[in-house]
């Protein structure tokens, strides 16, 4: 468990869906600041997919696998993404880690531009 503890060096910030009352007195939702926390982030695969946006600008869509501890995001849901170093990782799906029982393996999407 130490061993994996020291890998959390990835600073990221956490964004989620936040109901509020719009300004038509409607329930909607918005993107919010969470909070920040250390995860480890590990390449999922090893390939990807490249493209490029009518605008010209050429991208590319990888997986990325995220692990952190399970008391750090106890509400896990897909709704819920991380920003690092300012590149915004989707969650795909997650899952609890067996083994130890203590971390989320979250598969992630990212988009490098």
């Amino acid at each position: 468990m130490s061993v994996l503890s020291s890998n959390l060096k990835n600073k990221v910030d956490v964004y989620g869906k936040m109901p509020f009352t719009n300004e038509l007195g409607e329930n909607d939702f918005k993107d919010t600041y969470i909070k920040s926390l250390f995860v480890w982030i590990l390449p999922a695969t090893l390939t990807g997919t490249t493209a490029t946006q009518p605008t010209g600008t050429e991208y590319s869509m990888v997986q990325q696998r995220v692990k952190c501890r399970k008391r750090s995001i106890p509400d896990l849901s897909k709704d819920i993404y991380f920003v690092y170093e300012g590149i915004r990782y989707d969650v795909q799906y997650f899952q609890p880690d067996f083994k130890e029982d203590e971390y989320w393996d979250i598969l992630c999407k990212a988009k490098f531009e």
